[in-house]
């Protein structure tokens, strides 16, 4: 699935946005909102042909960012 009609470019896209969820995931997921980026680049990769499976293990993980992030905060940041 993808809204850019020339694959070439599709690819390349895809591949940016991937690397850039994977580098976002990995760095900077303790951040405050961390959970909602991961949640939009997600969809990003979706929209740029990232495939179906990818995006939907990166929304699920968003979603868990910041549900911990939340009770992370909630207790007064201590872990």
């Amino acid at each position: 699935m993808t809204i850019i009609p020339n694959l070439l470019v599709t690819g390349i896209l895809a591949i940016i946005v991937g690397v850039l969820l994977s580098v976002w995931s990995a760095k900077f997921v303790s951040r405050k909102h961390s959970g909602l980026v991961m949640i939009l680049l997600s969809i990003v990769l979706l929209l740029v042909g990232g495939g179906l499976i990818p995006p939907l293990f990166g929304i699920a993980a968003g979603v868990l960012a910041t549900v911990f992030n939340y009770k992370r905060a909630k207790n007064g940041g201590i872990d």
